[in-house]
């Protein structure tokens, strides 16, 4: 009776795990492909090349449910990652839905450092 009581513990378990997983997010494999589609609509954002330059991609996953794929870009600066400076897109047939950032103007910074 213990056993059985233990494979149906366990089978509920599993299927649990399974099903959330198959719900929740999916890790996108390819950063190359999450960057394209950040390069491919930033005059949507008016975002120049050199921001993307000097940004990083510091997570990317797909939301199975709605189909959207999120992607955090980190700015940088001198290679540094900067706290707090993420801007989050979401997107869908690699068409921008959803975004919000801050950005800080790097000009700035660089004269500061200097």
């Amino acid at each position: 009776m213990r056993t059985k009581n233990t494979i149906w513990k366990s089978t509920v378990v599993l299927l649990f795990i399974i099903t959330s997983q198959i719900l929740m997010i999916q890790n996108v494999q390819n950063e190359q492909r999450a960057l394209t589609i950040v390069k491919k609509n930033a005059a949507v954002r008016g975002q120049s090349n050199d921001y993307l330059n000097n940004a990083c991609i510091s997570e990317a996953y797909t939301d199975v449910l709605p189909g959207a794929t999120l992607v955090y870009l980190q700015q940088k600066c001198n290679g540094i990652d900067l706290d707090k400076l993420v801007q989050v897109s979401a997107f869908k047939n690699e068409t921008l839905i959803s975004y919000s950032y801050r950005r800080l103007d790097l000009n700035a910074v660089s004269m500061r450092l200097l």
